[in-house]
């Protein structure tokens, strides 16, 4: 009979890091490594720089807004990344959440829609003035995709996504 925990080390663990709370991964990076389990982070190179970003933005004193779908697991990911003094928005109405800060930083998730993060800001702007540094981390392939959606949308009776 096979036992696969008798060839746990030469099987590599791929994972796509960047869907795990910071305090699981450190846990988890540590137990594996006892026992000479190789593993990949398969973490989209985008939403890698959005984590660091986020986590230098706060490193820098600013408090962080993370414009996306706050249930969606990057965006979770991300403000772990942040730490305590961060802030997801995903509607108008989160900005009113926004607290008094002299410093902010931004970034998004990286497939939010370009115009939502646009309004977002905006209003984030409004509501609370300050120095704002922003970092735009949408993707460019997502944004490009969206964009040519919407032009196909136009010229159909109806259009699905998937």
């Amino acid at each position: 009979m096979y036992n696969a925990r008798k060839h746990w080390p030469i099987f590599p663990l791929v994972i796509r890091l960047s869907f795990v709370p910071m305090v699981q991964l450190l846990k988890f990076m540590r137990k594996p490594n006892k026992k000479g389990l190789k593993i990949i982070d398969a973490t989209c190179p985008h939403v890698r720089k959005a984590q660091k970003t986020a986590a230098a933005l706060s490193k820098e004193g600013r408090f962080v807004i993370i414009i996306g779908e706050k249930r969606h697991p990057e965006v979770q990911s991300i403000k772990a990344w942040a730490g305590k003094d961060s802030l997801v928005i995903e509607t108008a109405d989160d900005v009113e959440s926004l607290p008094v800060r002299d410093k902010f930083g931004v970034v998004s998730q990286t497939t939010f829609e370009a115009g939502k993060f646009n309004l977002l800001l905006h209003l984030s702007q409004e509501k609370r003035s300050g120095d704002y540094k922003v970092e735009r981390t949408i993707c460019t392939a997502t944004a490009e995709r969206q964009e040519a959606a919407r032009k196909l949308a136009g010229n159909c009776d109806a259009f699905f996504v998937f």
